[in-house]
């Protein structure tokens, strides 16, 4: 990754302490682990009332990223709202995640092995969530190996990773970028997405971070999911 980005994406990533003190879902979550091809990953469960489930994967781990992000839990937060049970986790190498980080190779074993896990607690339809690096895995993950789960982006950072989005047409239910997001092009962003008939949902006055606009994430999705499960 550029150096420019480097400290720019180390910003902002860590954990909010207490997103949703009114207004939402408590985090019931229990500590997880689980196998992915001969090691270990950590993460963190919550239920849900059987509607669906969800993923979510984090930012960059070598710029500080990991569950326990901000926008991690906005993602989870909005699919709680929904009744979905989460399941946030950590990418090999990072917190007590067995490894080393892969450069998205492993990685996306890593997430594969968590749809996995969860698929075996619930017999709800597994969606996924990905933010920034997270977004990046879920996408190619799905391109290259298409299974029967959704997905929502939140601002892949096509600027700094090829991301595909031709092959995510079947799965793909949203993605969303700030106006102020200097790794995702919204013009850019726009005109991929255009190529499979979506247009991103822009969160206005929200950077890369969303930090002071979590709860604003959290309504933008909980929009796209009203959307998607009328449809369903």
């Amino acid at each position: 990754m550029p150096r420019k980005a480097s400290g720019a994406l180390r910003a902002g990533s860590g954990s909010s302490g207490g997103l949703y003190p009114t207004g939402g879902t408590p985090m019931k979550e229990e500590a997880v682990m689980f196998d992915a091809g001969g090691i270990r990953l950590e993460g963190r469960m919550a239920p849900g009332t059987g509607r669906g489930a969800a993923v979510v994967s984090h930012p960059h781990p070598q710029m500080g990223g990991s569950m326990d992000n901000n926008v991690v839990e906005a993602v989870c937060e909005g699919f709680r709202r929904f009744g979905f049970s989460t399941l946030r986790f950590n990418f090999r190498g990072t917190g007590r995640s067995e490894g080393r980080y892969d450069g998205g190779r492993g990685e996306q074993d890593d997430l594969r092995a968590a749809v996995d896990f969860l698929a075996g607690r619930t017999s709800a339809p597994v969606l996924l969530g990905g933010y920034s690096f997270g977004a990046w895995v879920t996408a190619n993950l799905y391109a290259r190996e298409p299974f029967p789960c959704r997905l929502l982006l939140v601002s892949p950072p096509i600027d700094l990773l090829e991301t595909p989005f031709e092959p995510l047409a079947d799965g793909l239910i949203g993605v969303i970028c700030g106006d102020r997001d200097a790794f995702c092009d919204i013009q850019e962003l726009t005109k991929r997405l255009g190529r499979i008939n979506l247009a991103p949902h822009v969160l206005a006055g929200a950077d890369h971070f969303y930090v002071g606009r979590e709860e604003a994430l959290v309504i933008t999705i909980e929009t796209i999911l009203n959307a998607f499960l009328k449809n369903a």
